[in-house]
């Protein structure tokens, strides 16, 4: 079985005639696509979207990595590998990084957003200079979701040195609206493509050494649209005619399916000698023809000369590698042959040929090509070979649809014959939601296997049955089937992989003590498994049920190690298609241990790799949804927590998955009841009681009482305020100074509080911060003690193990988290100072935005710690911020003649800096227009005993003549 992607140069280069007329008036085009972070080139077949590109690229002289797509290439993988490939040979050192990881992993896990960084983050490092990404005949794939999604993530993160162009027969289906916006997109269509008479004329005169006269041209042009593929048909059909002849010709000309009906007939295939047209017709049915593989196929010795012949008569053939070993047909020119190959032979005969293509194709180790020749030859007993050969693999790259799409071709008669085709269909059925018809195919095979008795066979399908049963809710029926039918299994991974479930239901029914029975069992077994996709997934899988039983125990560190150790073990391995276990512990565990950020990050990453694989089997995705959703209520992030809950509760009815709406409903009742909508968890509670009793769960242990500490584990956020005096209340209540364990405890948290924006603070950094003066290894004792006090005063109900919900901690380093209803003053002084800078076009919003920000400033930055040098800077800055923020206030009330507003401004200025001469010299002007002489008076006295007094500094020669010209008698008199 080919496990490797070969890399087919024929694939990596232009592969269209060499015979080209240079086309002058499209020359401007080609510069804009050296400016363009995208060009699309959409036209039809036969509009020389190919032969203009290699025009293009060979002009700019710039760099090229061309990637030519067929049917087959929907594979993201061979698709990373190919776009590698082609930038090595411009970057010898790029890609090194992105091919290790991609070699890791499996197929299935294709769309991993770290691979498509890693790709970025190297083009980045290695790619020096710009460069054009050439991905010919798109539309072969744009009906991938998974090449689409890759294609759209690195136009929006790419390098600006990549020029991406697409060629394609339809519109790729790439969100392009945004880089249309940004004028980042060149496209280029048919009309464009198309020939003008002055290109015709050269093509038949440069190329063709054919001169045609102008009204010929005209005609021709009208009659073509300048398409070019009806431009060369119509050469072939030009061979020794007179002008007569010619103008008969081009009155038949009626539109392009006729020319290419019967010209293909009449002017190219007919005028070929019979070994040529066996060839053409017999070499249709392949995609992409080597000489060597023709050889065999044909039985000839003369496939290169005949493929060389075809090439340079311009006979829609070429060449597709510089070593001249691959060819391919003009698509038009293949369906001709394909379409002439049908009506002209035996259904039977072409079914041969078929079947002696799979047979050559096999020989080579082709798999998936045999596969598909032995399906169109209707060899339907060895295409079940080669389907059971390639099964495991295409289950574990994830390719589901290509398997099912096998098997759908096979006959149902011969899949009933056939008990491991029957399993095939099952497990086909399971991975896309069909339980009622995978149970059935799998009751079937079990009866098969146990007549052949097939040891293989009986242990997959009991091991398929036993999980069915339990997906189905009914657990009891699982655990008496597996209990009676295990024995059969024996020596068998599906034995082991039985214990695991038998682990879990034990699990689900709350008997612990038999849950570590087999568990053991299990354990014991999983290093004699020698197939390593094998043996990972089923240590996967026991590893769950070992995990699961510490969640419903109450054991979460536990729980939390198990999650870790299995999540590691599996990218290790290059399987992380097997996490979405261990995201389901480590997010159930991170929530009851009280760390909802990582809990809620851990079951997103699950949720996200079930969505690329498109996979929803057994409890895996509204389990994920209902870890995330919990986290999200952790987090206080109501909406979040709501939307995960009900999708998963729509994906479990949909799927007629109970343990996915029992999961879910308990769920709702605990956000609900953290949320304060007691009639709304009422519903969601009776309707988990409900389900629970369609299960036949005992309600007091097991998994029904898992969610038992879910109502009180939503902490309330921190409100914090800075300015002026320090205080801080944990949701409504206010946590008073003398119920602080310690100063330092206070000191550590504001600290903390004004350098969260910048990460976790190392153990060593917060010590030295502490006690500057100390050995560090004297003081690490009474760090912890700090740390611990710390907690206990935001969290004096916190046991023993569990985390912090505000003190977040990791490697020995730490952070402070609010909470999401939480805030801290100086941020919200800081967003609005922010949104003002932003309205400066609209006054009035900006005032709006500026007097919040004043109103929230009530005093210096922690005044109770005055001479505290480590927030000098910040207090400071706030403060000059502040003084700033009334400037604006008062310009805007002055201009606006609202003067008592800015009298009001300019005083609260002068409460923090008594030294602003320029606002007492407003002040003056302000109480003078309101005819007010006195508070003339009193301020220019402030003012200069202030300055005077205070400062020892004179006032300044502007302060001093404003208040003569402003005390004036003249002045008074008027």
């Amino acid at each position: 079985m080919l496990q490797e992607i070969q890399i087919l140069s024929s694939k990596t280069r232009y592969w269209g005639s060499d015979c080209l007329i240079p086309r002058a008036r499209l020359f401007p085009l080609f510069e804009e696509i050296r400016q363009k972070r995208l060009t699309t080139v959409i036209a039809g077949a036969g509009y020389g979207k190919s032969t203009l590109l290699f025009q293009a690229t060979e002009s700019l002289k710039m760099p090229v990595s061309w990637y030519r797509f067929d049917s087959y290439d929907t594979d993201l993988k061979t698709f990373l590998f190919y776009l590698i490939d082609g930038l090595r040979k411009h970057f010898p050192e790029f890609g090194r990084r992105t091919l290790e990881k991609l070699a890791k992993i499996p197929d299935s896990d294709k769309t991993s957003k770290n691979i498509q960084n890693s790709f970025l983050r190297e083009i980045d490092q290695f790619v020096t200079e710009d460069i054009i990404v050439v991905l010919d005949d798109f539309h072969e794939v744009n009906e991938s979701k998974e090449i689409c999604q890759c294609v759209t993530y690195l136009l929006e993160n790419m390098s600006s040195q990549m020029h991406l162009i697409i060629s394609s027969r339809t519109e790729p289906n790439l969100p392009l609206s945004l880089l249309r916006a940004r004028r980042q997109v060149f496209e280029i269509k048919e009309p464009q493509l198309a020939f003008s008479i002055r290109e015709i004329e050269q093509l038949f005169l440069q190329v063709f050494q054919l001169h045609l006269q102008k009204p010929t041209l005209e005609t021709l042009w009208q009659k073509t649209q300048g398409w070019v593929s009806a431009l060369i048909l119509f050469y072939h059909a030009l061979q020794k005619k007179n002008p007569e002849e010619i103008e008969n010709l081009l009155v038949k000309l009626i539109g392009s399916h006729v020319i290419i009906s019967e010209y293909l007939e009449e002017n190219v295939y007919h005028l070929q000698q019979p070994e040529i047209r066996d060839f053409l017709l017999k070499t249709s049915i392949l995609e992409r023809i080597h000489i060597k593989f023709c050889n065999h196929f044909l039985e000839i010795s003369n496939s290169s000369e005949i493929l060389e012949y075809l090439e340079t008569r311009h006979l829609f053939t070429y060449q597709m590698d510089s070593e001249g070993q691959w060819y391919r047909y003009h698509q038009l020119f293949q369906d001709f042959l394909y379409k002439r190959l049908v009506n002209n032979m035996q259904e039977e005969k072409i079914r041969r040929l078929h079947v002696s293509a799979a047979v050559t194709y096999e020989r080579q180790g082709e798999f998936q090509e045999a596969l598909r020749h032995y399906l169109q030859g209707h060899d339907f007993e060895k295409a079940s070979i080669l389907i059971y050969h390639l099964s495991n693999s295409l289950t574990f790259r994830g390719q589901l649809h290509l398997m099912q799409s096998y098997l759908r071709n096979v006959p149902e008669k011969l899949i009933n014959r056939h008990p491991w085709l029957q399993s095939l269909q099952a497990q086909a059925y399971d991975l896309f939601g069909k339980r009622s018809e995978a149970i059935w195919c799998f009751e079937k095979a079990y009866k098969r296997f146990v007549e052949q008795k097939s040891i293989n066979g009986i242990g997959l399908c009991i091991e398929a049955l036993g999980r069915q049963y339990l997906s189905a809710g009914d657990i009891h029926k699982a655990i008496r089937f597996l209990k009676t039918s295990l024995t059969q299994a024996k020596g068998t991974v599906e034995y082991i992989s039985s214990l695991g479930t038998l682990s879990l239901m034990s699990v689900l029914l709350g008997e612990q003590k038999d849950a570590d029975q087999y568990f053991a069992q299990a354990n014991s077994l999983l290093a004699s498994i020698e197939n390593d996709e094998q043996r990972i997934s089923i240590y996967s899988w026991v590893y769950f049920s070992r995990g699961f039983r510490f969640i419903v125990s109450g054991d979460f560190s536990k729980a939390l190690g198990i999650g870790m150790n299995l999540k590691a073990k599996v990218e290790e391995a290059g399987y992380d298609i097997m996490a979405t276990f261990s995201y389901i512990i480590i997010s159930y565990a991170c929530f009851f241990l009280g760390d909802f950020d990582q809990g809620f990050k851990e079951a997103q990453a699950g949720i996200n790799l079930m969505q690329r694989k498109q996979i929803d089997t057994f409890l895996t995705y509204p389990l994920l949804l209902s870890g995330s959703s919990l986290n999200a209520m952790g987090l206080r992030k109501k909406a979040e927590a709501i939307k995960d809950v009900k999708q998963g509760l729509q994906l479990s009815s949909r799927s007629e998955n109970p343990w996915g709406r029992m999961f879910g409903y308990y769920t709702l009742y605990a956000i609900h009841k953290a949320f304060d909508n007691p009639q709304e968890a009422e519903t969601a509670l009776k309707a988990c009681l409900a389900i629970c009793d369609e299960l036949n769960l005992p309600i007091d242990k097991g998994i029904a009482g898992l969610f038992g500490p879910v109502v009180e584990t939503a902490p309330a956020g921190l409100r914090v305020f800075c300015f002026g005096r320090f205080k801080l209340f944990k949701g409504d209540e206010e946590i008073r100074i003398e119920k602080w364990k310690s100063k330092k405890a206070i000191a550590i948290f504001k600290y903390l509080l004004l350098t969260r924006a910048r990460g976790y603070k190392s153990k060593e950094i917060l010590m030295e911060w502490l006690w500057p003066e100390k050995n560090p290894k004297q003081v690490v004792n009474r760090f912890y003690v700090t740390m611990h006090n710390l907690r206990k005063s935001l969290e004096p109900d916190l046991k023993k193990g569990m985390k912090s919900a505000y003190i977040i901690s990791h490697e020995d380093a730490y952070r402070l988290d609010l909470g999401a209803d939480g805030a801290a003053d100086i941020d919200v002084y800081a967003q609005e100072i922010k949104n003002a800078r932003q309205k400066r076009s609209d006054p009035k919003q900006m005032i709006n935005h500026l007097v919040k920000a004043e109103k929230m400033y009530t005093g210096e930055l922690f005044e109770e710690d005055p001479y505290a040098d480590w927030c000098a800077r910040e207090r400071e800055y706030y403060k000059s911020e502040y003084l700033k923020i009334v400037k604006e206030i008062m310009a805007y009330y002055r201009y606006g003649s609202m003067l008592e507003k800015c009298i009001e401004y300019a005083q609260k200025y002068l409460v923090i800096d008594k030294y602003g001469e320029e606002v007492y010299r407003l002040l003056m002007e302000l109480y003078d227009a309101q005819g007010n002489r006195a508070m003339v008076t009193m301020i220019y006295e402030t003012c200069k005993q202030n300055i005077v007094n205070d400062l020892s500094c004179e006032l300044s020669p502007r302060t001093q003549r404003l208040y003569e010209k402003l005390s004036k008698p003249s002045r008074i008199m008027d």
